[in-house]
């Protein structure tokens, strides 16, 4: 059984997942154009 504790630690965690994957992202396309 879910507790509300839980549910708000999973979409933290989902929400610094995605705020890393789009920083690292958006670094690897500038780093691409910068080399093109």
């Amino acid at each position: 059984m879910l507790t509300w504790v839980d549910v708000v630690v999973v979409v933290i965690g989902a929400d610094v997942v995605v705020d890393v994957v789009v920083t690292v992202g958006v670094d690897v396309v500038v780093v691409g154009l910068l080399l093109m």
